[in-house]
């Protein structure tokens, strides 16, 4: 591993994905060993000129402080007991920072038949006790064909035997990622099984947890809320920050709700998708709610849209801690809308929660409504307007419609706005014009599109957003983005600019 620090960069969908130095101090210390073990002799040597024999046989010595642990090791044996004295000092010094270095508090694995072994040569040669924030992404590479994974799950398995070995219970944070590679079918093959109960072993022995992150990890249902009811029982007290957006497979739920279907329904020949879609969200959030309850000090939450309904919100509501919510959607489930009057209850108990969602594919404005009703603690919109299969008939003209809405339902909360565009239609220019006027608390701006054409449509999307900004004193704007870079900055009060 390389001892320099990178920075940090983002996960998949909310997480965060950090890089960690590759090697130890030792090895680095390495290439300067034969130089410094010269110049702490020549420090000795230099101390004659004083003509002082005591205090020059004082000094003879060498600062052995100053040599890397494996010089000390090999020269040891060799030298007189005085030297040898001096060195054990030195080594019980350096005792307590090897056993539980800073070096090693961060870790990320990933397991994908590629940096597989870097688990295995840390298992080998760590003794993982400073470990506090861990992260395991099993996302496969883009190699275009199918990847074996069964190296990479017998890599796993051993990374967390190890891990639980050596007792590590105190981690502050947790991310599992993409998970479902590694347990999928798991009942007909032993190994995975192995895996699957050890994994739940693991986070189960957990007590000091901050953050779970189980962004997209995919899991099956009942996988999924065993490990959400484990951790809520070992650590569900501390958890502050709980992340499971995607953390479902689709195709298990549906076809948990397929065979829940049929027992019900046995003597109906009568079963339309409207039946079919509705009980397939109300299996996901009955089985939601007893691990929930348990996540008493949480403070943010990142779910998708098919995982909350009125009862959720209610019991999240009552313990009084809730500030962030951040809500997922995607296309696939027929959820029942949340009234108005079910988020007013909600403010009743927690009145600074705080609501963003982020949309994944092309809403018509009819849905949006019906999802964003009035009432809700509307904040943030991070909306990709990807079209798909089921959006061959929506056009452009829905972007304008919502924005209409946001400004007409949403003027005094909302603060944050990240627009995804396949093309630049020309009537996008003046899109953030109204928002600007009439949202007043608006602070954020970003539009995320392709490159080929997009010159242009920044500068006049620059254009319009300081024209906008200067008609309106009380205006709380400060940035505009354009691809995550900045187009356009205000800092400090609002000043007018010719």
């Amino acid at each position: 591993m390389s001892a320099s620090n990178t920075t940090n960069e983002p996960g998949n969908r909310g997480g965060v994905i950090r890089k960690y130095p590759e090697d130890t101090p030792m090895e680095i210390e390495e290439e300067h060993a034969s130089k410094r073990m010269r110049l702490t002799y020549q420090r000795g040597a230099d101390l004659n000129v004083y003509n002082k024999p005591a205090q020059a046989k004082v000094h003879q010595e060498p600062d052995w402080s100053l040599l890397p642990y494996t010089v000390l090791k090999h020269i040891y044996t060799v030298l007189p007991n005085t030297h040898r004295y001096s060195m054990s000092l030195t080594c019980r010094s350096w005792n307590a920072p090897f056993r539980t270095p800073d070096l090693w508090r961060n870790l990320t694995f990933r397991f994908n038949r590629v940096q597989d072994k870097k688990a295995k040569r840390f298992c080998q040669t760590m003794v993982p006790t400073g470990v506090r924030h861990l992260n395991i992404d099993c996302k496969a590479i883009d190699s275009g064909g199918h990847v074996k994974v069964g190296e990479s799950v017998a890599y796993l398995l051993r990374f967390l035997r190890h891990l639980m070995t050596h007792n590590v219970n105190n981690l502050i944070s947790l991310r599992l990622a993409n998970i479902a590679r590694m347990t999928n079918r798991y009942n007909l093959i032993s190994k995975r099984k192995d895996l699957v109960m050890t994994l739940r072993g693991f986070v189960s022995s957990q007590t000091q947890l901050k953050l779970l992150n189980m962004s997209c990890a995919c899991i099956g249902l009942d996988q999924g809320t065993k490990m959400l009811l484990k951790a809520g029982r070992s650590c569900g007290n501390t958890i502050q920050k709980l992340i499971i957006d995607g953390l479902f497979d689709e195709d298990a739920v549906y076809m948990e709700a397929l065979r829940m279907n049929d027992d019900d329904d046995d003597d109906d020949d009568d079963d339309d998708d409207d039946d079919f879609q509705r009980p397939t969200a109300d299996i996901i959030t009955r089985a939601m709610l007893e691990p929930l309850k348990l996540y008493t000090k949480m403070s943010s939450l990142t779910t998708s849209y098919q995982y909350i309904s009125k009862d959720i919100l209610i019991m999240l509501a009552k313990h009084r801690n809730l500030n962030q919510l951040r809500v997922y959607v995607e296309r696939g489930y027929e959820q029942t809308p949340i009234t108005s009057e079910t988020w007013l209850t909600v403010l009743g108990f927690i009145p600074d929660l705080e609501v963003s969602f982020h949309i994944l594919f092309a809403i018509e404005s009819e849905k949006f409504a019906e999802m964003l009703v009035p009432g809700v603690p509307f904040v943030g919109l991070d909306w990709l307007t990807r079209k798909d299969e089921d959006s061959r008939t929506w056009d452009h003209e829905e972007v304008l419609l919502i924005f209409e809405y946001m400004v007409e339902v949403f003027p005094n909360t909302l603060r944050f706005i990240t627009l995804g565009l396949d093309d630049y239609p020309r009537k996008f220019v003046t899109l953030f014009d109204d928002i600007l006027d009439k949202c007043l608390n608006i602070e954020t701006l970003s539009v995320k599109a392709p490159d080929d054409r997009g010159k242009t449509f920044q500068m006049a999307l620059a254009k319009f957003v300081t024209w906008a900004y200067e008609r309106q004193p009380l205006s709380s704007f400060r940035e505009l983005r354009f691809n995550d870079e900045v187009l356009l900055s205000v800092t400090g009060p609002h000043t007018r600019r010719n």
